[in-house]
């Protein structure tokens, strides 16, 4: 957990800031300009996002070690944990940007809806099926957690460009 809450600094930082520049940009009707303000502000969330949950992956041993230093046992556990968060926080950064996005776009209502059901209706579910009924404990959970980001992913991008709620230009 507490390798999550610091890796997930930097994409809650990218949330606030796609807030902001993004609903300046649809407050001053720049559609154009926020449109191409969205792609790369995903590309650069991507990009942080890989290249030091990348770093985190190869020094995941470590980081178990120093959080378990007495236990090796659980310094093991714990780095296939870590493993999976890394890949779960690339899905979260984009999830983070994609609802910023929204969030400036007035969208809050689906992101509240969206996010809530998947939350209930999939993560939920499917961290009592992984950690309990197969027996991963600790680990389904996090398993859980990564595709419940995919998911999310998958939602807010279906939102944001396939219903297209930001128009190319001023209509």
């Amino acid at each position: 957990l507490q390798v999550f809450l610091i890796l997930n600094l930097i994409p809650t930082g990218l949330f606030v800031a796609t807030s902001i520049i993004i609903g300046k940009l649809l407050g001053g009707s720049h559609y154009a300009f926020a449109n191409i303000a969205i792609k790369r502000l995903l590309i650069i969330s991507l990009t942080l996002a890989a290249g030091i949950n990348i770093l985190v992956a190869v020094f995941a041993k470590n980081i178990a070690s120093f959080f378990s230093p007495h236990d090796m046992l659980v310094a093991q556990q714990a780095t296939k944990s870590i493993y999976i968060i890394c890949v779960a926080l690339i899905f979260n950064s984009l999830t983070l940007v994609l609802r910023g996005t929204l969030n400036a776009a007035k969208d809050t209502r689906f992101i509240a809806i969206a996010c809530g059901t998947t939350g209930y209706f999939i993560f939920l579910p499917l961290a009592y099926f992984c950690g309990i009924k197969l027996g991963y404990g600790v680990f389904g959970g996090y398993v859980a957690f990564a595709i419940w980001f995919f998911i999310d992913c998958i939602v807010l991008t279906h939102r944001l460009f396939v219903q297209k709620i930001i128009p190319n230009s001023k209509n």
